[in-house]
């Protein structure tokens, strides 16, 4: 929260009308960020007037003249729950690198390409927090794309500091956001270059 502006990164699947929950935490204008297009991240949205959107080409080419984008079934992924996608009317398109001011409250915005092309991370460098969806959180992760996820990995480790909270979209046990720490991040980037590193039979192979 700022003093000006409030910001919702991500707001669940939708089951639940959150917006009265919102409104009892915070008397200022709500801007909804999706930290990416999956059904169990922007299912409330459409309840908000303010919502900022990565600024990418693939997604403002899609954007109707009056501001509202519709989701595809690709980056939606609620087909199997019975879900559709709605039109989402942006007002606010977010640079990559770029700082945004909500009131005594500065955000970096990060596009973080490889769980889905549009995924975005808001780093509060005074908090040293960050927030980053489903970017990493405990478990298996879904990955679109392993190379931009593994470049996308190595941004992060130089852009944060060892004693940054990393804040994930996907709770544990205790019904939390679990808490990652930096040298999470190492790890992730090492399984990812394990990963993708040729096995010893393909490296004989390729003599």
């Amino acid at each position: 929260m700022g003093t000006n502006h409030s910001i919702l990164f991500d707001s669940g699947p939708g089951e639940r009308n959150i917006r009265p929950v919102i409104d009892s935490l915070t008397t200022v204008p709500v801007i909804a960020v999706a930290s990416h297009l999956h059904f169990d991240h922007i299912g409330n949205h459409h309840k908000f007037s303010e919502i900022a959107m990565m600024d990418l080409k693939q997604l403002r080419d899609r954007t109707e003249a009056n501001g509202f984008l519709l989701p595809n079934a690709a980056e939606f992924l609620g087909a199997s729950e019975g879900l559709t996608p709605k039109p989402l009317k942006v007002s606010q398109w977010w640079h990559d690198g770029t700082v945004v001011d909500i009131g005594d409250r500065l955000l970096d915005i990060l596009n973080l390409p490889g769980h889905t092309d549009n995924s975005m991370a808001l780093y509060d460098r005074e908090r040293n927090m960050l927030f980053v969806g489903d970017f990493i959180y405990p478990g298996n992760v879904l990955v679109g794309d392993i190379d931009a996820y593994i470049e996308s990995t190595q941004r992060l480790l130089q852009t944060v500091n060892p004693q940054t909270i990393i804040l994930g979209a996907h709770g544990n046990a205790s019904g939390m956001a679990p808490q990652l720490q930096y040298q999470d991040l190492q790890d992730l980037y090492v399984a990812c270059l394990l990963y993708t590193s040729p096995s010893p039979r393909d490296r004989t192979r390729s003599r």
